[in-house]
């Protein structure tokens, strides 16, 4: 299963990003060297770490959860 995230905001030192589980967090800005808003990565796992990978399928992943959480919630306050 892929993990993504994509940012929502670049400010000094520190990036914010929304990963595909809905949580939402601050990264350090040097872990992704050139980050802008929008820019979507996926997460690869490897010995000893993390890696980010610039990933285009990463923000429509996202906005897909997005529709889908809607949808969801949706549905339970029509029953």
């Amino acid at each position: 299963m892929n993990e993504f995230f994509v940012v929502e905001s670049v400010g000094g030192d520190v990036v914010e990003v929304e990963f595909d589980s809905g949580l939402r967090s601050e990264l350090p800005a040097a872990w992704l060297p050139g980050a802008a808003e929008e820019d979507g990565y996926r997460v690869e796992r490897e010995a000893g770490g993390l890696r980010f990978v610039p990933d285009p399928r990463a923000a429509h992943a996202l906005r897909e959860r997005h529709k889908q959480t809607l949808l969801d919630f949706s549905d339970k306050h029509d029953e």
